[in-house]
């Protein structure tokens, strides 16, 4: 699947958001260049947002930065989150 991400299960937040760095908006970008394929760049950040969701605790505001950022740029496709 195009958003399989590698985050380690570790407590840290480093290890943790690692795997998140850039690959919203990656993955977001290779689905739409897949003939526009809504339905997995959906699904995608479907799986990311619950992902991030059940971390949520350990986030710092840096790593909540950075997503917060990655959102906006994949937003500013669709217009449809924010």
């Amino acid at each position: 699947m195009v958003w399989e991400l590698q985050i380690r299960k570790t407590r840290s937040s480093n290890a943790e958001t690692e795997g998140y760095k850039g690959s919203i908006v990656f993955a977001f970008e290779k689905a739409m260049n897949n003939d526009l394929d809504l339905k997995t760049a959906f699904n995608g950040l479907y799986e990311t947002l619950r992902g991030l969701h059940m971390m949520r605790d350990s986030l710092t505001a840096k790593d909540i930065k950075n997503i917060n950022d990655d959102l906006h740029r994949v937003d500013s496709v669709l217009q449809f989150i924010f």
